[in-house]
């Protein structure tokens, strides 16, 4: 990423801070300006419902001028007499919205507009596309190429435009890509949880770097969250019991044999994973103040009991879930009173109070909660069918009656 980008988005950062500290009363509005002045935003945004808009027009803009444009140019070259060449094409066309929308963010300087969001992902998409097309075309590969080098290319084109411009969402992109190429190796069930287990807490490290920009930390945290998520699926005993990774792979689905059980041992070491995991995240997210570690490990966590609870077949069900939602809600309330008792309501850098929040918009979403939950359902009226209650017609003498 350019150091300018860089430096505009640690700028955006703090003026956006600035806004919400406001909103929330800590600060004035004659301080928010002071710091706005301060950190200058050289870069053209706009407000969010417009980013939205601005990305879904672009894409169906581009749509719309790319199926003008192809065809318009093969009907100039005298028609489309095979596929291989308008494979090329969308795979060029691909290659052209990426450089424009390098040119976006530089030139134009774009940034959180919604149109250069658009030009990254339309792209991606139209480069692994067409790329996939064309490799079909030319080699003609087996189906276990076609999803490990399609997976391999998404990861790829999302980790360069996350590096490039830190578009939103890319980090789920490259890292979903990567475990999903994963399930196409011998060895795929093994291969995640290596992987995941090797990569999650340099990621989370590096979402936590100063040294990198805001986007870039949003960016490695998108891959830790889809990194947790993927050790803990392989650790999971109904992943492990049903034997999903051999049915994921390409070589399953053209009849490639059946797979053994697993033995008990591995049954238990699942169980037992699936308990480990969640508290090692909890624990160290707690060690390192990195709150998408312990909010990850609390909902991993209430999966594993969920998945136990469904094992053991409590009965009657209704008392389980009482006691289970009292225990919960126990839990919150001695966690807050625990924190209220210490100096500052805070314990190792952890808190409670709502910090720097904006309690209007807060209010107005518990209100529109509220609204929902209470508001009365829409009355039914009835249309009742023609009732004739008599009459005449008739004229000239003649008369009737219905």
């Amino acid at each position: 990423m350019r150091p300018e980008i860089v430096a505009a988005d640690r700028q955006f950062e703090v003026r956006r801070a600035a806004t919400q500290w406001r909103k929330a009363g800590e600060i004035v509005a004659a301080t928010e300006q002071a710091i706005a002045a301060l950190y200058p935003d050289d870069r053209v945004r706009t407000t969010r419902v417009f980013r939205v808009l601005f990305f879904f027009f672009t894409w169906f803009g581009w749509s719309s001028a790319y199926g003008l444009g192809s065809a318009v140019f093969f009907a100039a070259l005298g028609g489309l007499e095979d596929s291989d060449s308008f494979a090329a094409f969308h795979l060029l066309s691909g290659l052209a919205m990426l450089v424009v929308a390098e040119y976006l963010h530089t030139h134009r300087r774009l940034r959180r507009f919604g149109v250069e969001e658009a030009a990254v992902w339309i792209g991606i998409g139209y480069v692994v596309g067409g790329g996939l097309w064309l490799f079909h075309r030319v080699a003609d590969p087996t189906l276990t190429w076609m999803i490990g080098l399609g997976a391999w290319a998404i990861a790829a084109t999302g980790a360069l435009a996350a590096w490039r411009w830190g578009t939103p969402a890319t980090g789920l992109l490259a890292a979903g890509g990567l475990f999903v190429a994963l399930t196409q190796v011998p060895v795929a069930h093994l291969a995640w949880l290596v992987v995941a287990l090797l990569t999650a807490w340099p990621l989370a490290h590096l979402s936590m770097a100063s040294h990198i920009s805001p986007q870039g930390r949003r960016r490695f945290r998108e891959a830790f969250v889809v990194v947790t998520l993927a050790a803990y699926f392989a650790c999971h005993v109904e992943v492990v019991e049903a034997r999903l990774f051999w049915r994921f792979r390409a070589v399953a689905w053209t009849g490639g044999g059946s797979p053994s059980p697993p033995s008990e041992a591995v049954v238990f070491a699942s169980l037992l994973a699936m308990v480990a995991l969640p508290l090692a995240w909890i624990g160290l997210g707690i060690a390192r103040r990195y709150r998408p570690a312990i909010d990850l490990g609390g909902i991993l966590l209430l999966t594993t009991v969920g998945t136990f609870a469904f094992r053991a077949r409590p009965q009657p069900e209704w008392l389980f879930l009482l006691a289970g939602g009292i225990a919960l809600s126990g839990t919150a309330f001695a966690l807050r009173r625990q924190f209220a008792r210490r100096s500052g309501a805070e314990w190792r850098g952890l808190t409670a109070l709502a910090l720097a929040e904006d309690q209007g918009s807060a209010g107005a979403v518990a209100t529109l909660a509220a609204l929902a939950a209470f508001a009365p359902a829409a009355r039914t009226i009835e249309k009742p069918g023609f009732d004739g209650s008599g009459g005449e017609f008739g004229g000239g003498g003649a008369s009737a009656k219905f």
